[in-house]
């Protein structure tokens, strides 16, 4: 049986791979996972976000954390990138 590569924009959080879209997928389903490499950005950038993921952990019980972070999630699902040139 012939396999089929479906892509799907995910986006890894500092703990999990989170998919942007809805998927389903099967128990043991076999995946292949590129990383597509981030341009160099400002190193003080960079260290807010870590300081970001690592709060999630200290908040996890924090209703406004949570809604927080929800609402961070659905912005970025919602975000288009502009087309390539």
């Amino acid at each position: 049986m012939d396999e089929t590569l479906t892509t799907i924009p995910a986006y890894f959080d500092g703990e999990h791979i989170r998919l942007k879209v809805p998927y389903v997928l099967q128990p043991n389903s076999k995946l292949l996972v590129t990383v597509l490499e981030q341009p160099k950005t400002d190193p003080e950038y960079q260290a807010k976000l870590q300081r970001l993921f690592a709060l999630a952990g200290i908040f996890k019980d924090d209703p406004e954390f949570d809604a927080a972070m929800d609402y961070l999630d659905k912005a970025w699902k919602e975000w288009t990138p502009p087309d390539s040139a």
